[in-house]
């Protein structure tokens, strides 16, 4: 037995047969005519599969519907997983969002009102009665006594 022999037994002893290449597949076939040791291990490997899906598939299904089952089962494990992630991540958003929100409109609350004018003071009508200060008068000159 030769060494490419000894990787391709070893190749299909690791690999999903779904998981070779077309250039493997190809050279397996071609491999596979002359040499006998990599026929039997093609064969062992045939015997396992065949002897496990025989054993573990339910009383009255053959064992290729089992294996269809299983990859059903499989496939919709991986979409109720996928649904799971996309769920999870979009409720952690919506949280995320609504503590922002929450946040931001406390803050609102607690913020006090803003006058509109700066300077209560100015623009406003003085009453006539009222006696003049002294930041009233007009000359800068002081009082001079009389």
């Amino acid at each position: 037995m030769n060494e490419r022999e000894l990787e391709l037994i070893e190749l299909i002893q690791s690999q999903l047969p779904a998981d070779l290449t077309e250039e493997q597949l190809e050279e397996l076939r071609t491999v596979m005519r002359t040499s006998a040791p990599l026929r039997d291990a093609i064969l062992d490997e045939l015997r396992l599969e065949q002897g496990l899906a025989t054993r573990l598939a339910p009383e009255g299904m053959q064992p290729d519907e089992w294996v269809d089952h299983i990859s059903r089962v499989a496939s919709a494990r991986r979409r109720s997983k996928f649904i799971w992630i996309n769920s999870i991540i979009l409720v952690a958003a919506l949280l995320i969002g609504g503590g922002v929100m929450l946040v931001s409109s406390i803050q609102v609350e607690k913020t006090p009102e803003v006058a509109s004018n700066d300077n209560p003071g100015e623009g406003e009508v003085q009453p006539a009665n009222r006696e003049p200060d002294k930041t009233d008068k007009k000359d800068d000159k002081p009082d001079k006594a009389r």
